[in-house]
């Protein structure tokens, strides 16, 4: 659902992911969704529940669930500019998918 594509580009435009050999943009993108989407209150949480799903996370595009460590390294020296700017772009370029979205703000 999200374009990755899309994604990927700005990474690399950005050049967020320059120093980061194990935990790149896209696994804290979706390591931070998972969190939402699962109501973790804690990354110790979110870290066991992904830890928890094993060989499933590949269909997010994630290798291994993140150590908390890793996690909190990428959130702590990781700008927040990247993800800002995605998630301005993503509804622009995922529009075509909902039929009736009165969210979706024309331009």
């Amino acid at each position: 659902m999200l374009p990755r594509a899309e994604f990927d580009r700005l990474v690399k435009k950005k050049g967020c992911d320059k120093y980061y050999k194990s935990f790149s943009s896209w696994d804290e993108l979706v390591t931070l969704l998972f969190g939402i989407y699962s109501r973790c209150d804690s990354m110790g949480e979110v870290c066991d529940g992904m830890r928890a799903l094993g060989g499933k996370l590949n269909y997010l595009g994630m290798d291994c669930a993140p150590a908390k460590s890793t996690v909190g390294d990428g959130l702590r020296n990781r700008s927040e500019e990247l993800f800002r700017e995605f998630y301005f772009r993503a509804p622009l370029k995922t529009q075509y998918l909902i039929k009736d979205n009165k969210y979706i703000v024309e331009q």
